[in-house]
């Protein structure tokens, strides 16, 4: 296996010996004008015959920016330019509005079932309450499934969509696996003793996922930053939502689960416009 290195401009992941980013297209190394030796693109002078380079003036083309080196402190280096990212292609990429739809179908199953649970019925009245009550009559363990399935092949895209991003791509693996992992304790009863047991990977699932939105949003530009900034909503909502369960206040649970349905939409929705066709 070739060894890799990181494009100091877009953080994509490039062949070590590679002369030119093929995420970003930036120039990596030059060609002494002298000897012809392959040089950095930022030397000033060749380290193969000792000939000073023409400066960008006299050759009358400018070079590409230095890449942006935190430690270094320097006010006056060029801004870090972000790989815009507006579409990717995965294997979903041609049934990603059915994995959208039964990943939405499923939230409002399980919100639906949770909220009956709790207080004993859905009340009919209201658009949103319709919805609920129609959504209960789906069974639970088959809401689980579907969410099992749709959340699982988003997790899976995202990670081989992002494998090609050395900042990135290790998140988007863990992220996967262990939420692979979790997936069928979805269909534990919630008074087992397993959920006690669960709860420190099911957190260090949600601390990933949020770390893994928060890193989009950071290091990425386009459609890929919006599906970041959702991820780590989506994340605080569910903790939210659970913790405003626990009052078992009828109000102030409906205001969470309506709040909780709407972000996992908007997530859900970022991610159908990110690898559609």
């Amino acid at each position: 296996m070739e060894e890799t290195k990181t494009c100091p401009y877009c953080g994509g992941e490039i062949l070590s010996n590679a002369k030119k980013c093929k995420h970003c297209g930036k120039w990596l190394e030059k060609k002494c004008p002298s000897c012809g030796e392959w040089i950095k693109a930022e030397a000033k002078k060749c380290k193969h015959c000792g000939e000073w380079l023409p400066t960008e003036k006299e050759l009358g083309v400018t070079q590409p920016p230095r890449p942006l080196n935190p430690i270094a402190g320097n006010k006056a280096q060029v801004e870090e330019v972000l790989p815009e990212v507006n579409s990717m292609t995965t294997f979903i990429s041609n049934r990603v509005f059915i994995v959208a739809f039964i990943t939405i179908l499923s939230e409002i199953v399980s919100c639906s079932h949770d909220f009956y649970n709790a207080y004993g019925f859905v009340s009919d009245s209201g658009f949103i309450a319709k919805i609920l009550s129609f959504a209960h009559y789906i069974p639970r363990w088959l809401g689980d499934l579907l969410g099992l399935v749709g959340w699982n092949l988003f997790n899976a895209a995202l990670m081989v969509g992002l494998k090609k991003y050395q900042s990135v791509k290790s998140l988007a693996k863990a992220n996967f696996i262990l939420g692979l992992i979790l997936s069928p304790f979805a269909f534990l009863n919630e008074d087992s003793s397993l959920v006690i047991i669960l709860m420190l990977p099911l957190l260090a699932n949600a601390v990933i996922a949020f770390l893994l939105g928060l890193r989009l949003r950071i290091k990425f530009s386009g459609e890929i930053k919006k599906m970041g900034e959702w991820m780590f909503v989506y994340i605080i909502v569910s903790v939210l939502y659970i913790i405003m369960s626990i009052p078992e206040n009828e109000i102030l649970a409906s205001c969470a689960m309506v709040l909780y349905i709407y972000t996992a939409i908007r997530y859900v929705g970022s991610m159908y416009s990110l690898m559609k066709l």
